[in-house]
Parts: structure tokens; C-alpha cells; sequence
């Protein structure tokens, strides 16, 4: 049973739109393009992981997906929370391809591109650890007196792990994917006594979620507000270059009509650049000339009008991901650029 189902990364699809408005030689743009390519790559191993586990057929374990837990006045991402009667197990899932190095002295995992290129990450069990220690922490707020696991499953079917350091040996707890139900066969049989409620638990869990969230974007890939192109996209040209013309949204160089996309310019607006517009900001980001169709596409899109310095401002009316995730309901382009397919790292 899935006590917690993921959704499509919406921070992910935040990069992809953000880098729409970016020059193209702007250095942040492929940067914003491989963090999203990254983090759909790491859903679909995710995805991976899920079915092994739901292949047990076992009642008793209760799957959460994707969870975002706090910690220590800031959050942790759990990939995944299996959750018996006598254990919890924390999975986390590295779907990357090629040669890894995992070196747990200098706690460092890298990545060695074909091109020779290394790319250091934190060592996945220091990450596993601290997600156990959250859990634990929560655990014992709530009273729940399981045993926590951890495993870092590498689901990727061309990856070759190599340990680096001291030992010449994986941890334990690292395991390719096709050693996964493996493990939880043997976690299974290994803990067979009923330590705690789990639907008591799993109730303590939902009501500790936090939703998602967008951190310091701009500082993080050094842009500035200004390198913020306004317009709107065209799905076919792959260019800002819808226009209101003749009454509707309308590509300058192909003719297509795709005014789903003017939600995507309203959420780069209001998630980077400003929380709230006036209708002359919005007609300028827009590339609109009317202020009667901007209030319109405002309106259209969710936004809602408030009085401000004696003036009318527009904004959403609650949290702007959540926004974005529930425009993508309304409309097939954007639902299906939310989901687009996924973009396997190299």
C-alpha cells in the first residue's frame, strides 16, 4: 500500500521554465537544464524502485514516496519510507550511469563522466544517515519505537560502483537495484515482531509533510532579474514568441495558438522576479498592449486583484507551486509539459 504518492518535481519543471527566459549563452541556463534533467532522472529511478517493492506482494508494507519532513528547523527529502510493523527502511535512489566512486573517508561519491570529467557529490550513506537521524528524531517525539534501516539503491541498469579508500568493499547498505528485494526479504524476515501501529504512524507522517518548495533560485545559479527576457513561449518554435494578435495569443513565426503557456510567464513573474504585479508589469512581461486583455489573462490564470497604495496588484492566492500544479490540471500543454519525458543523464 502507497501512503503517500509522488507528483511530478515541480521544482524541476520550475528550472525548465525559468531557463525558457533566459538568453541562450546565459551560463545558468544549462545549469537550469541539467538540474531538472537530474531530478526527473532521479523520478524515474524512484519509479523504479516503487514497482520492485509493490513485486513483494507483501500486506504489511506501506510505502511512502517522495516524503519532505522537517529537521532540525529546516526539512529532509526521503526518496522513500518503507514502513512494517517491526522496522522502517529509508531508501534512497541514485539513478545515475557510468563509473562511481564512493570514497566514505573523505565522504565524497564521484562521478566520472566519459570526457574524463569528475563531478563530486556528498557520499550517499552521510545523506541516508541524517535522514535516519531525522526520522528517528520524529520517532521519538511520536513515541514509535522502531528499528530505522537505511539502503542507497542504484537503480540505473549501466552503472559500475567502485568503493575507494580504506576499505575496498561497498557498505552494506549499498546495493544495486537488482539486489533490492533481496534485502527486503531478508529485513523481513529478520524483524518479525510488531513494534507499533503503523496506520497511528503513518498519521503522524501526513500531518508532519511540508509541501515543496523554491529556495533562493536566483542566487544559487547567479541571475539576475534582469536577465529575465519577458514573452511568452511557443511549444513548437521553442521561443518567447507568442504575441496577442487578433484577439488571442498567437506565435509570430509559426501561428500557433497556445495561450496555456501564459500560466508559465505569470509563474517566472511571480515566483522570480516578484510576488505581485500591476497590470502594467504583467502587460509588459505579457508583451501585451491592452489593459483590459491583461486583466483578462490575470483572471484567466488564477490571479487574484487587491488594492494596494491606492492602485490594483495581482498575485495568486496561495502558494505559487501549488498554483502551477493545479493549472497543470486545466490544461494539456502545460500537464503535459509538467510531465514531459524524462532525460536520462549521460
Amino acid at each position: 500500500m502507497i501512503f503517500h504518492k509522488r507528483t511530478p518535481s515541480l521544482r524541476a519543471s520550475a528550472y525548465e521554465i525559468l531557463a525558457r527566459h533566459l538568453p541562450i549563452h546565459h551560463p545558468a541556463r544549462l545549469e537550469l537544464l541539467e538540474e531538472a534533467s537530474l531530478l526527473k532522472a532521479g523520478e524515474f529511478g524512484e519509479k523504479k524502485v516503487t514497482r520492485l517493492i509493490q513485486s513483494l506482494n507483501q500486506d504489511d508494507i506501506h510505502l511512502g514516496e517522495n516524503l519532505l519532513l522537517p529537521f532540525e528547523n529546516a526539512r529532509m527529502q526521503m526518496d522513500h519510507l518503507l514502513l512494517t510493523p517491526s522496522f522502517a527502511l529509508i531508501i534512497e535512489t541514485k539513478h545515475m550511469k557510468g563509473h562511481i566512486r564512493l570514497d566514505l573517508r573523505n565522504e565524497q561519491m564521484y562521478r566520472i563522466y566519459p570526457d574524463g570529467t569528475i563531478k563530486a557529490y556528498l557520499h550517499p550513506v552521510l545523506q541516508a544517515e541524517r535522514h535516519r537521524e531525522g526520522l528517528q528524531d520524529l520517532f521519538s517525539k511520536w513515541g514509535v519505537t522502531l528499528p530505522i534501516y537505511t539502503l542507497i539503491v542504484f537503480s540505473h541498469h549501466d552503472v559500475f560502483l567502485e568503493s575507494v579508500g580504506d576499505d575496498s568493499n561497498l557498505p552494506k547498505n549499498v546495493i544495486r537495484s537488482e539486489r533490492l528485494q533481496m534485502k527486503l526479504r531478508d529485513l523481513l524476515k529478520q524483524n518479525t515482531d510488531p513494534k507499533s501501529d503503523i496506520p497511528k504512524v503513518i498519521k503522524q507522517i501526513q500531518k508532519s509533510l511540508l509541501p515543496e518548495e523554491i529556495f533562493s533560485t536566483l542566487d544559487h545559479f547567479k541571475i539576475q532579474k534582469e536577465d529575465i527576457h519577458p514573452g511568452i513561449w511557443c511549444p513548437a518554435c521553442e521561443k518567447l514568441s507568442q504575441h496577442w494578435i487578433a484577439k488571442r495569443f498567437r506565435c509570430i513565426h509559426c501561428n500557433l495558438s497556445a495561450p496555456e503557456t501564459v500560466c508559465e510567464s505569470l509563474f517566472v513573474y511571480l515566483t522570480f522576479m516578484k510576488s505581485q504585479l500591476t497590470n502594467q508589469e504583467g502587460r509588459d512581461f505579457l508583451r501585451i498592449e491592452s489593459a483590459d486583455t491583461a486583466r483578462r489573462a490575470f483572471i484567466n490564470n488564477d490571479l487574484v486583484a487587491f488594492r494596494k497604495f491606492g492602485g490594483t496588484y495581482y498575485r495568486y492566492p496561495g502558494n505559487t507551486l501549488a498554483m502551477l500544479e493545479h493549472r497543470s490540471n486545466d490544461t494539456e500543454l502545460t500537464k503535459n509539459f509538467l510531465t514531459s519525458r524524462i532525460h536520462l543523464p549521460n
